[in-house]
């Protein structure tokens, strides 16, 4: 059963590492493309870097801004990074598009 487990997580490593070229490579053609640089975004803000993140949100945000998933993330990455000033600007436009936004109100909290 180790065995086993031990083959899944490396396939699951490979996984990643294959989805990873194919977004940079993706984004060498197209840096615009705002869904690759959208779940780029993703994958580092979940491994906590958030200064990654930060170029990727920034994108997709740049690309569209009244976009709520864009919103969000780069609201969050902004916290995560220590620019309040910034997420709390972020995090009230995502009000303007989501009324009573739970995660932007959690946002809004914990920068008050």
């Amino acid at each position: 059963i180790l065995l086993i487990l031990f083959e899944l997580l490396h396939l699951k490593h490979q996984m990643h590492l294959m989805i990873k070229k194919s977004h940079h490579l993706i984004l060498n053609i197209d840096p615009q493309n705002s869904s690759v640089n959208y779940k780029t975004g993703l994958i580092y803000y979940n491994r906590k870097n958030y200064v990654q993140a930060y170029k990727h949100f920034e994108k997709v945000v740049s690309l569209y801004p009244f976009d709520y998933d864009g919103l969000i993330m780069f609201a969050w990455t902004n916290y995560q990074i220590g620019k309040p000033k910034e997420a709390k600007a972020l995090f009230k436009r995502v009000m303007l598009l989501s009324p009573n936004d739970k995660s932007a109100l959690e946002g809004l909290t914990l920068i008050k």
